[in-house]
């Protein structure tokens, strides 16, 4: 309980700081990445897959970046992390790559076409996916970065695309989240 209260504080913090700090586009979106970075990370903290997502115990986490980096490069601190005793190992593609094992999968907005085929793509393997485009987790992604009208990240997921993965979201990120059944 207390590591969620000192997660939302931060994340409540950044998020202030983020709308109020920004004048011009550019600096939002430089923070606006940061802060989804950060959101990233936590909610592989807390996730859980199923043993069979990684074949031996040294497996990594992989993150695949579908369509490119969205986050300009604010990810980029997390390679070699560990989260929940795995080394994150972070991957860009630019295309749906079944030769790839893919823990989390963020999909670009140029990829927004490619919605269906991702989601059952994801759903066979255990992936999550997340992405910031508008009403992706409506469409079959699981979880949504948006932003508010007031310049605050809000995140949705769909519950039920999760379960169908055979993954589990902790309650720390579920109680953050507009949840879509």
């Amino acid at each position: 309980m207390a590591v969620l209260r000192i997660f939302v504080l931060v994340t409540a913090i950044v998020c202030t700081l983020c709308a109020g700090a920004a004048h011009s586009a550019e600096p939002l979106r430089l923070n606006e990445q940061k802060i989804k970075a950060g959101l990233l990370y936590n909610i592989a903290k807390y996730t859980v897959w199923p043993t069979s997502a990684f074949p031996e115990k040294s497996s990594v986490l992989q993150i695949c970046l579908l369509g490119g980096d969205a986050f300009d490069g604010a990810l980029n601190p997390l390679q070699g992390h560990i989260v929940q005793q795995r080394k994150i190992n972070i991957k860009t593609l630019h295309f749906v790559d079944t030769d790839t094992k893919c823990h989390i999968q963020f999909v670009n907005s140029n990829m927004g076409s490619e919605i269906e085929t991702i989601k059952e793509y994801a759903q066979e393997r255990n992936i999550l996916t997340l992405s910031d485009i508008k009403g992706f987790s409506s469409k079959g992604g699981m979880i949504e970065f948006a932003l508010s009208p007031d310049n605050r990240i809000e995140i949705y997921l769909d519950r039920n695309m999760i379960q169908r993965s055979g993954l589990r979201i902790g309650e720390q990120i579920i109680r953050l989240a507009k949840v879509r059944q």
